[in-house]
């Protein structure tokens, strides 16, 4: 009887067992449902936020990009602007140039002119020395003319030289 009463109350305590046993195990279902949708809803809220986040920030980036682009296009055209300009005043002086040099080879041409005809008329009127200083004052005056538009020419070229550095040091 022992025995029984043994069985018995270790079979009692086993039902006492597995009831409390499946009680915990159906309120942690219950608990699982419960607080796995809050846990779940969580996550989503989570992810969207997250998302809303990344979104924002790749806008921002965006126009951050969009903005520096902007600047350079702008910063761009100023330089671009600067060249031409440049350019165009380069150009505007070598047509100058052009002019003056042509010019004076026309005035060399009626220099040499005038000096032939004076030579005739020189040896025609038997007064070479007078003849003879009046084709050194031209020639002179030519020379000098000459040397101030090499001289300008010269200017000239090293003011596009040190543009030309200024510009690649722009760059």
């Amino acid at each position: 009887m022992l025995e029984q009463h043994l069985i018995s109350t270790n079979k009692q305590d086993f039902e006492q067992w597995r009831e409390k046993r499946l009680e915990v195990e159906r309120d942690l279902n219950e608990l699982k449902i419960i607080y796995g949708h809050r846990i779940e809803e969580l996550r989503n809220q989570m992810d969207e936020e997250r998302k809303t986040v990344i979104s924002n920030l790749e806008e921002e980036y965006s126009t951050m990009v969009d903005t520096l682009i902007n600047k350079n296009d702008k910063k761009f055209a100023e330089i671009t602007s600067f060249f031409r300009g440049i350019k165009e005043e380069n150009l505007k002086n070598i047509q100058k140039n052009k002019k003056m040099v042509k010019d004076l080879k026309e005035d060399e041409r009626t220099l040499i002119k005038d000096l032939h005809k004076r030579k005739k008329s020189i040896e025609n009127l038997k007064q070479p020395r007078q003849a003879n200083n009046e084709r050194k004052k031209k020639k002179e005056e030519y020379d000098k003319r000459l040397k101030v538009l090499k001289d300008e020419q010269n200017v000239m070229i090293d003011s596009i030289k040190t543009r030309k550095n200024n510009i690649k040091d722009i760059e």
